[in-house]
């Protein structure tokens, strides 16, 4: 493998051809100082991903910064010069284009069934996973005869978080939905195929339904299905956003620092699991009360981003904790409102 690091000022780490690679050249401190100005300046160029003291640690290496007598090297006190040592770990790294969608949006003209309150009618709007798995209700015009939604109430257990709700409507008119592509629980969905469901009635028993399926991943675009009884002028359409990302051949656990942070009132954190395992992501205050867990499920070994909603919470320190069966790791993180 032959990768080329990032030109440091006027010192160059050749292309390195093995996983593992040690180089060390001795600066000035002038020049020791100017060389960790540059990097924390420019840290966003070297895909950093944290600073700690003078320890940077990077996406695809690490790179100390250190007193010579502090790691027992030569240190010549005539000259008082520093060692630089760049330790690189490489992760065999490629680069390629994915699709993300932000945003799906819905309108529908429902018409009557023909039921005893016509034209008074009831109605929800939510989303489901390929295999039927409620994800979210995005838009409930129901009150008192909510009970009525037998399909939806099953699959959602009555679930409205975030859903836009109001009273039951007098007559017919165009309904729209907006669903932000993240579950009940503020999780942002995977890709994959998802399906948008209607359900309707103007009696007290079950009434028609109406399901489309879509894709979350393409690319921006919209469709129009043809109309089906009571259900008109139908829409649904995406954003998206193409963005570069780095696919790494995962080697080990990791639980990277929440972004932003300090944070208000959302946050994400990011981690890695070398293969399956049962994750459990927790968020404690600084008295160790759980306060939150974000993942309590079985993963498939890979990169996961979650989302953390602080917005019910007060200004302080928090801290995030990841478990598996293997491996255990806590991290602080700063809430400023």
């Amino acid at each position: 493998m032959n990768i080329k690091i990032v030109e440091v000022k006027s010192f160059i780490l050749a292309n390195a051809s093995s996983n593992y690679s040690l180089k060390c050249i001795t600066l000035s401190s002038s020049e020791k100082n100017k060389l960790e100005e540059q990097i924390l300046k420019n840290r966003s160029e070297y895909s950093c991903s944290r600073v700690i003291g003078k320890k940077v640690i990077f996406r695809s290496f690490l790179l100390y910064i250190a007193d010579a007598k502090k790691i027992n090297m030569e240190y010549n006190m005539q000259t008082n010069k520093y060692i630089v040592c760049f330790i690189i770990v490489f992760s065999f790294i490629s680069i390629q284009a994915q699709v993300v969608t932000k945003s799906v949006n819905f309108t529908v003209k429902t018409s009557s069934p023909g039921g005893s309150f016509s034209p008074k009618n009831i109605g929800v709007i939510w989303i489901e996973d390929a295999n039927g798995n409620f994800v979210k209700t995005l838009n409930r015009w129901a009150n008192k005869r909510k009970k009525y939604l037998y399909t939806w109430k099953k699959s959602s257990n009555g679930n409205i978080v975030d859903a836009i709700t109001s009273a039951t409507k007098y007559s017919h008119t165009t309904h729209t939905a907006t669903w932000n592509v993240k579950d009940f629980n503020g999780n942002i969905v995977p890709n994959g195929n998802y399906k948008l469901r209607v359900e309707l009635t103007d009696k007290h028993s079950q009434g028609p339904l109406y399901s489309l399926g879509f894709n979350i991943g393409d690319s921006t675009g919209s469709i129009n299905p043809t109309d089906e009884n009571y259900f008109h002028n139908i829409e649904l359409s995406w954003v998206s956003t193409i963005t570069s990302v780095k696919n790494e051949k995962i080697i080990g656990y990791s639980l990277l620092q929440n972004y932003p942070n300090p944070f208000n009132p959302t946050t994400i954190i990011s981690y890695s699991i070398p293969q399956q395992n049962l994750v459990k992501l927790t968020i404690y205050d600084v008295l160790g009360k759980e306060v939150a867990v974000l993942v309590d499920k079985e993963q498939e070994k890979g990169s996961y981003k979650v989302e953390f909603n602080a917005s019910l919470l007060e200004s302080g320190v928090y801290f995030y904790r990841l478990e598996t069966e293997n491996y255990t790791r806590t991290r602080k993180q700063v809430l400023l409102k």
